[in-house]
């Protein structure tokens, strides 16, 4: 089992949005928000399962969530804004948490297409990756984006996470397999000591 009974429940805040794990009673709002943009999110997304629009697919989701966090595997973050705290704009997932030796995670992420071009996604994620680095205690963030998406990679960019090559043919993406850019971002105050943090008995 994994000992994580150090770690807080997470509820990151920044100037102007929250950040924390979905609940069952946000089921509906998370639906809403695949629904409302299906067809801006999908070229950048494996093919949508019909489940990811109800709000029973949601609730399954949700369950999945919580599971994964409490083994330690992943840290799946909803995005609100402060003036609507009950809709859901977005998500910023840390998946694939590995332990020693690597201490590292991927990053993912999307906005609602209707909150773009407002610098929310850099405003949610530099606290998300605090928390990261200082409650995980990981020493390293990787984070990939298709070549044509340059909002994405300007976003990384602007976090400081570093491009270290292209990978062809990385994922599946809408039925077709696309190339991503890698990138990623290092934990400068890593310590040994801090990478013992969450440890499996």
């Amino acid at each position: 089992m994994l000992l994580n009974a150090r770690l807080s429940p997470v509820l990151l805040k920044s100037e102007r949005l929250i950040l924390r794990l979905p609940q069952l009673g946000d089921a509906e709002t998370m639906a809403e928000l695949f629904r409302e943009n299906r067809e801006f999110l999908q070229p950048y997304y494996p093919t949508f399962e019909a489940s990811i629009f109800t709000r029973n697919g949601w609730t399954e989701r949700i369950r999945a969530v919580h599971e994964e966090f409490h083994i330690g595997r992943g840290v799946r973050l909803v995005l609100f804004r402060n003036d609507a705290p009950g809709v859901a704009i977005g998500v910023a997932n840390f998946t694939m948490i590995q332990r020693d030796p690597m201490y590292g995670c991927n990053l993912g992420y999307s906005l609602a297409e209707s909150q773009q071009g407002q610098g929310y996604m850099t405003e949610a994620l530099k606290p998300a990756i605090e928390y990261m680095f200082d409650q995980w205690k990981l020493h390293r963030i990787a984070a990939n984006y298709m070549p044509s998406n340059a909002r994405s990679g300007a976003v990384l960019t602007r976090l400081g996470f570093q491009i270290e090559g292209t990978a062809r043919d990385y994922l599946r993406i809408d039925g077709r397999w696309e190339d991503h850019v890698c990138t990623a971002l290092l934990n400068p105050a890593w310590t040994p000591t801090h990478g013992d943090f969450r440890r499996f008995t």
